[in-house]
């Protein structure tokens, strides 16, 4: 469990800090949450919905509505269209 926080944290923090709020953000004029912008990233690293709510203990009903949320201000219609976007603006969280 500790090792599983530490490398959320290492996640949150160190590579790239918090850049893909910027980087999901530059093309529709909405920013995203804090929370938003956690879920985004272990979202573009390849987690499941189960693994970011493990991740950020929160419920897997929680993560399900920032991914929605995420997706409408990206305006794009699945989770694969995001990371493609995300990777083609900031490759470096990736």
């Amino acid at each position: 469990m500790i090792n599983e926080i530490g490398r959320l944290l290492q996640l949150l923090t160190n590579q790239g800090s918090l850049s893909p709020l910027e980087a999901v953000s530059d093309q529709t004029n909405e920013t995203l949450t804090e929370r938003e912008n956690q879920v985004f990233i272990l979202l573009v690293r390849g987690l499941t919905n189960k693994e970011i709510a493990s991740s950020l203990f929160i419920s897997e009903n929680t993560v399900k509505s920032h991914v929605r949320k995420l997706l409408q201000k990206k305006k794009v219609d699945d989770r694969r269209k995001l990371i493609i976007l995300h990777t083609e603006n900031d490759p470096s969280i990736t």
